[in-house]
């Protein structure tokens, strides 16, 4: 049967809606769940109500599909989770580590260690300040995230990414490494290739999980250009770099139209420089 609900504003259909409680153990299963009226109805609730920090603070809107959530423990603080659910149009804001996103679409499965990310998104907004410098708008979207907690680290991959923005178009993956142990350095081994990038804009681009001497330098030295064609290959520590002792990689190619680039403070700037492959 039909539910329909309407907490704070017009109702909407829920589809199927089941709720289960055994004690201890809880599952909810929705075919459809409208965000923008779950989420202002949280708002109204008052403090005595145990709707967590983290959830108020996200604000989300959009759709849920095929919604599965299932909650052992306290459901105010679970000791372990699982969810499964098609998302469309998600935005949800900014908050501790969680990114911020507008008009995010795929499919997200998640539980206590472990989650998956498959996008399918057109036009969007991702706000990352963690991999990103500022948020990034996209055009599309695809491939898949993917994130693994063990007992020494937490592995991180992207396989198969196809992202468009207004500066261009990114396709590639990256495996990273985040010890929890803070005495020791993060991994990344990464392969990104690029095409019709905008050069002016490329700081905006570069993972903040970047060594800070390579973000500096390339921030000050791709000052304009179009780059056609490229690519980046890092791989090692990232503590290690710039790898003198031999013991990582890291490798810029492209093809570079109308550059200017500065490769050392104070070296004369040659304007509209077709530098071919570098």
């Amino acid at each position: 049967e039909q539910v329909f609900l309407g907490l704070s504003g017009k109702p909407w259909s829920a589809g199927k809606l089941r709720l289960e409680h055994r004690p201890g153990d809880y599952m909810l299963r929705a075919r459809h769940l409208n965000l923008d009226d779950l989420s202002a109805f949280l708002a109204t609730l008052s403090e005595e109500y145990a709707v967590p920090e983290w959830l108020r603070s996200l604000k989300p809107t959009g759709d849920l599909d095929d919604f599965v959530l299932q909650l052992r423990g306290d459901p105010t603080a679970p000791t372990t989770y699982s969810l499964q659910t098609g998302i469309r149009a998600l935005s949800v804001q900014a908050y501790d580590r969680i990114p911020g996103v507008q008009g995010l679409s795929g499919r997200l499965s998640l539980d206590t260690t472990s989650g998956e990310l498959q996008l399918a998104t057109g036009k969007s907004t991702l706000h990352m300040p963690r991999l990103f410098p500022v948020p990034v708008s996209l055009r599309r979207a695809s491939g898949r995230l993917a994130w693994q907690r063990t007992d020494s680290q937490w592995q991180i991959d992207g396989t198969g990414l196809d992202v468009a923005a207004d500066d261009g178009r990114v396709t590639g993956g990256f495996q990273a490494s985040l010890p929890h142990d803070t005495g020791q350095s993060p991994l990344l081994k990464l392969r990104l290739d690029f095409a019709n990038m905008n050069g002016a804009h490329a700081a905006n681009y570069y993972p903040v999980a970047l060594p800070e001497v390579l973000r500096h330098w390339l921030t000050r030295a791709v000052v304009s250009g179009r780059v056609t064609t490229g690519h980046v290959i890092y791989s090692g520590a990232l503590r290690d770099f710039p790898f003198r002792a031999g013991n990582g990689r890291f490798e810029v190619a492209a093809h570079v139209t109308e550059g200017v680039f500065e490769y050392l403070p104070g070296w004369p700037l040659p304007e509209e420089m077709s530098l071919g492959d570098i």
